[in-house]
């Protein structure tokens, strides 16, 4: 059983599976898509797609982001309760006046993304720039998936969770071993 299961995660393409699902909405909502895998506490862009008329410029394939100043990266603290303890007892860096430093705010934000099944973030990594994102886990890695842009509370909720909803689609048909936020 774990040789099939090692050979099924093998032939996995998660871009190639996500995207699909998640471009769409990029260009519909004119938000920029990003892809992230957790890697030493920190989700690295391993893609993205950008609508048509672009705004978002901040971030490259690459580009690290930290966990509790994004909205993917609160998503991912919500599927993974460990790495969120982990952050108990660190001096949280502030990359904008709306960033959450206090662990029980963090706490607090992480909750919310656990109950909606999305990360929500206002301006907390980038002055003037929101996002929403979402977390899967297939086997042992660990992803995440964001829409970024302007600045819009009132559309925050729906986008959160028709990307939600597209997300859990694809990574349902992973089987047992995948786990979505």
């Amino acid at each position: 059983m774990a040789e099939l299961g090692r050979a099924f995660l093998a032939g996995i393409d998660v871009i190639a599976d996500i995207r699909p699902n998640v471009a769409p909405l990029g260009r519909e909502f004119n938000l920029t898509v990003h892809l992230g895998l957790l890697r030493a506490g920190m989700l690295t862009v391993i893609d993205k797609i950008d609508p048509p008329d672009p705004i978002v410029r901040y971030s490259t394939l690459g580009t690290r982001m930290p966990l509790h100043a994004t909205a993917a990266g609160k998503a991912v603290l919500a599927l993974l309760p460990d790495e969120l303890d982990s952050l108990r007892d660190i001096d949280l860096v502030s990359y904008t006046p709306s960033t959450r430093t206090a662990f029980h705010e963090l706490v607090a934000d992480v909750s919310l993304a656990q109950q909606r099944r999305f990360g929500v973030e206002e301006e907390e990594f980038q002055v003037g720039f929101s996002c929403v994102g979402t977390a899967f886990a297939i086997g042992q890695d660990v992803y995440s998936v964001s829409l970024s842009g302007a600045q819009d509370s009132r559309a925050l909720l729906a986008r959160g969770e028709r990307l939600s909803k597209g997300v859990s689609e694809v990574v349902a048909g992973y089987g047992a071993l995948a786990s979505v936020l």
